[in-house]
């Protein structure tokens, strides 16, 4: 009932605002704690629609995919043979930042400053990494494709995302709140100091917000 009222009625939520540099990393401090997998980027529904042939379909666990992709974002998916693992999202412009993310923080494109979130794992695959190599391949893509910079938002009580953030060395430089009551939304952040938004940062993200 609690999921089900905030879905559809009043919301409130806080969120660490994460901003991440793109050096070049080894792939082999990320891999995931899998014995095979296969690994995708898709960028249009036309490529979902051929991997859809013989694997599970990206756009049936992620009720955004079919629009996400049309309006320029790019989902990295990991296959556990045919079945959906893991997917992420990166985006490199507004609209299709905007497909998937309805929070309120500045993303400067035009700054060669991209997005990513919208993340998911299937419960059978929790806690094996995936995320953390998700991460990995798309901050590779981005920095490949003239983004050195991204930025995202994870939830302050959302520690296992937080713990994979941290292996990236961020910046926390803000902490984000949204209150949504049906369709309206509002939100406000407050800045984090720079001598205390380094990585690891996220308990002095915390006490800075509460402070007022």
């Amino acid at each position: 009932m609690v999921a089900v009222f905030r879905q559809y009625v009043l919301d409130h939520r806080r969120f660490y605002l994460y901003e991440r540099s793109h050096p070049e990393r080894s792939e082999a401090e990320f891999l995931p704690r899998l014995e095979s997998f296969e690994k995708h980027f898709i960028t249009s529904n036309d490529e979902a629609d051929k991997l859809a042939r013989d694997h599970d379909d990206i756009r049936e666990a992620v009720p955004q995919a079919r629009r996400g992709l049309d309006s320029g974002a790019v989902a990295f998916c990991i296959y556990a043979g045919r079945e959906l693992a893991h997917s992420a999202w990166l985006a490199m412009s507004e609209s299709g930042r905007r497909a998937l993310d309805h929070l309120g923080f500045e993303v400067r494109f035009d700054q060669g400053v991209a997005w990513t979130g919208s993340a998911w794992t299937a419960p059978a695959y929790r806690g094996r990494g995936l995320l953390t190599y998700g991460s990995y391949r798309r901050f590779e893509y981005l920095a490949r494709a003239g983004f050195p910079v991204s930025r995202g938002a994870v939830e302050t009580d959302n520690f296992a995302s937080q713990r994979t953030n941290e292996r990236f060395k961020p910046r926390v430089y803000a902490v984000g709140r949204q209150w949504r009551l049906f369709r309206w939304r509002w939100w406000s952040e407050r800045a984090v100091p720079r001598r205390e938004a380094s990585h690891g940062s996220a308990c002095a993200a915390t006490d800075s917000d509460t402070a007022s």
